[in-house]
Order: structure tokens, then sequence, then C-alpha cells
């Protein structure tokens, strides 16, 4: 059998997609596990509801609660509360913005599991709205709106003595699947996902981003890490603050330092896949507006901590 484990707060949408879109697929045996972190919408109803009317002897839907399992809330702990409760040999692992296309996507993801353990699938993403779109691009590869979500399927036996680490937030699958010690393997299969769809859903989602990138900075304490996460998404809004800054001392360095910002953003444009005039407006929009949030989430993370609970669906 195989399980699907979906963390999930405040989705009701969300979780309507998934369950009509595992009802269709071809496998059986299904396990799906629902966790909720303290929904107040109609989620919990919609799941409750679907459990009471399933006439499928071999789609069996649970729903957890994390209040049942301690204080904590956030999605690695609702991920372990998940793993720990599922009883199939094989593992899935949805966010509550995720629904499947393919029909035969856990078909063909339990075969493949059965000759490597670490499975992942192909993501085709359908934007409702121009920053959807555009934040999609970024996720692209060689075709837009095609990329591949690696962190997806395992087998039990993999997991044995691992745990996720339920304080981290962004990259708590990065933090667990590859201390698996084995590549991926991306299979022919579709998923999809949605992304932010408003400015104010982008902002949430890069200010969550900036917090909870913290939490891993310091669980790994390495200087690629801290690059990674806290000095490169921010160095072109540093940049035009110090312009900002400079202006009041000294023209001349202002300018340098605007200067300076053109040039990251112009390496930016050169690496970035899809390029085009709407592209530019959206990376002057990500490099100000997105990092403003994404350092005010940062400065969360130092000073004031806390849970790292947050909307899956386009906020994550």
């Amino acid at each position: 059998m195989i399980s699907i484990v979906v963390p999930f707060l405040n989705e009701e949408n969300g979780v309507k997609e998934i369950l009509e879109t595992v009802v269709r697929q071809t496998l059986r045996p299904v396990e799906l596990i629902f966790v909720d972190g303290e929904s107040t919408d109609a989620s919990i109803d919609i799941i409750q509801e679907f459990i009471k009317k399933n006439k499928d002897p071999q789609l069996k839907v649970r729903l957890l609660f994390e209040s049942d399992f301690g204080e904590m809330r956030s999605v690695p702990n609702a991920r372990r509360i998940g793993l720990e409760n599922a009883q199939g040999e094989h593992i899935c692992f949805l966010d509550a913005d995720f629904y499947l296309i393919s029909d035969d996507l856990l078909s063909k993801t339990d075969e493949a599991l059965k000759s490597h353990p670490w499975i992942g699938v192909k993501v085709k993403i359908t934007p409702d709205t121009w920053l959807e779109n555009q934040i999609a691009l970024d996720n692209s590869a060689d075709e837009p709106g095609i990329s591949n979500h690696i962190y997806f399927a395992m087998t039990r036996k993999i997991t044995l003595g691992k745990r996720y680490e339920v304080n981290l937030g962004i990259y708590e699958d990065k933090d667990f699947f590859e201390g698996f010690g084995v590549p991926v393997k991306i299979i022919d299969t579709y998923c999809s996902r949605h992304y932010p769809h408003t400015i104010k859903e982008f902002s949430i989602q890069r200010r969550w981003y900036g917090r909870s990138s913290w939490k891993y900075v310091m669980r790994h304490r390495s200087v690629s890490s801290f690059y990674d996460l806290v000095i490169r998404p921010v160095k072109e809004l540093a940049s035009l603050v110090l312009a900002a800054l400079s202006l009041m001392l000294n023209g001349y360095v202002a300018l340098a330092f605007l200067a300076l910002y053109f040039i990251f953003l112009l390496r930016m444009a050169a690496s970035a896949n899809f390029m085009s005039v709407s592209r530019i407006a959206y990376l002057l929009f990500k490099t100000t507006i997105g990092e403003l949030f994404y350092a005010y989430g940062i400065a969360e993370g130092i000073f004031k901590g806390g849970r790292l609970r947050r909307n899956a669906s386009r906020d994550g």
C-alpha cells in the first residue's frame, strides 16, 4: 500500500483538489492522511464529510490533528506525525497546494519505488495570474511551467532511524530527504501546484521563507548555507539601501551602490530562463518588495523566533 501525507492549515480549496484527484488514481490500495494544524475554515468539515461518504474500501482517508500529539505546530511536525502513523510501505508527501494530474501518478510511483528508494515527479503549472506565472518560470528548467518535485516519495525502509526536524520551515524536505545518501530518480508523470497569486500572498511567502531560513542556517551553521539563505537573497536590496543612505553623505558613493544594484540585476537577468520585458519587471519587483519581506522575516527569525507554521497553499 502507498500512503500519502498532507499537512494542512486552512486549505479548504486545496484539500478538495487533493481528494478529487486521488479518487481518480488507478492505484489501489491507497491511504490518504491529512494532518491538521488547527484550521479554522471548512477544511476539516470537507475531509470528515468525504470520510463519511467514501464507499471505496481500497481508499482509506484519515484525519489527524497536531494538537493530539503535543504543542508543536509546524509543517515538518505534521509530516513527522503522518509518517509515524502511515501504514503503507511506500510514503508520498504533498503540501495542500499540490494536486495530482496524471491518473497513473501513484501507480508509476509505487512501481518505481520497488527498485529505487527515493522518487521525484514532474510538476506542470497552469498559472492563473501574471505573478503566479512569473514564479512558475523561476522554478522552470527547459520548458515554461514544467519543473520537478523531487521531495515526493520514498520507501518506509529508507526512513528508519530518521525524523523530520520539527523546528525547521523552508528546506525541511531538503534536510530530511538528502540525508538518505542516495540520489533522487525523476519519473515521467505529473502533479501540479499553486504559487502565490497576489502581492499579499507573495509577501507573506517571502516573509515566511526569511524567518524559517534563519532556522536552517542555525541548524547547519555552515558558510554556504549562510550565504545562500541570508546574503544572496538580499544583496540587491542591501545595495539599494546603502545607495539611499549614502545619498545623504556623498552622491558619488550613492551612484556606486546604485550601479552595483543594476549589476546584480543584470547578472540575475542573464542567468534567468525565458527572459522578456515582463520578466525584467518581475525581477525589479522581486529584488525590492520580495527581498524587503524576506529580510523582515530573517530579522524575525533572529530576534523573535516563534512558530513556523504557514498556509501551505500559495504561501509556501
